[in-house]
């Protein structure tokens, strides 16, 4: 039987490895990478350049994206089919274990 944590714990390691690889996905295919208007907070960050465009504010971004929205990263009928479900899955998981004390 599995518990709510191991699917909680599941569900986040799956966001967080997606989140990760996914600017590095779309640098490779020659997407533009998603960036959020940072300049201001990338000129404070000393990140070295090693020959990709990918940031680190890029990925740690994504990885944020990730739970909430994808904003346009993947597809929108795989954010509809996949993603939207896994998030009101750990949603209602999360809000079951905090309000009600936990599931079987």
């Amino acid at each position: 039987m599995v518990n709510d944590s191991s699917i909680i714990l599941g569900l986040i390691i799956f966001f967080v490895a997606l989140g990760g690889l996914l600017p590095f996905i779309q640098e490779d295919f020659n997407q533009g990478v998603n960036d959020n208007n940072v300049e201001q907070i990338t000129s404070n960050i000393n990140v070295e350049d090693a020959g990709s465009a990918v940031s680190a504010l890029n990925v740690l971004g994504s990885i944020i994206s990730m739970f909430f929205w994808t904003f346009g990263s993947i597809p929108i009928w795989l954010d509809l089919i996949l993603f939207i479900p896994l998030r009101i899955l750990l949603a209602f998981i999360i809000a079951r274990n905090v309000w009600v004390g936990g599931g079987a």
